[in-house]
C-alpha cells in the first residue's frame, strides 16, 4: 500500500509568476505567456516552473508543520478529477 501526503498551499500563490531560481516574481505575466525570462537571465516554460514552485512551498510549508495535512491511500485518488484551481475548467 502507498501513503500519500498532501498538503494545501495558499490557492493565490505565485507559482508560475516567480522565478524558482532566484524568487523574483514577474508581475507583468499573462496567461497567454507559456515561456519567460527572469532577471537572473533564467528562462522558464511556465507550467515547469510552476511545478517547481509548488513542490517547493509545499515542502517548506510541510516542514514548518505549519499544513493541515491529509494521509490517504493512493487507491483513493484514483477515478477522480482533482483540481486545485476549478476555474480553469
Amino acid at each position: 500500500m502507498v501513503w500519500k501526503r498532501i498538503v494545501k498551499i495558499n490557492r493565490f500563490y505565485p507559482s508560475s509568476k516567480t522565478c524558482n531560481s532566484c524568487g523574483w516574481i514577474n508581475q507583468g505575466l499573462k496567461l497567454s505567456d507559456r515561456d519567460w525570462t527572469c532577471k537572473c537571465g533564467e528562462t522558464h516554460d511556465r507550467d515547469i516552473n510552476a511545478s517547481k514552485n509548488i513542490l517547493k512551498e509545499g515542502l517548506k510549508i510541510f516542514g514548518q508543520g505549519l499544513s493541515n495535512t491529509k494521509v490517504e491511500r493512493k487507491s483513493d485518488f484514483s477515478n477522480k478529477a482533482h483540481s486545485m484551481k476549478p476555474e480553469t475548467h
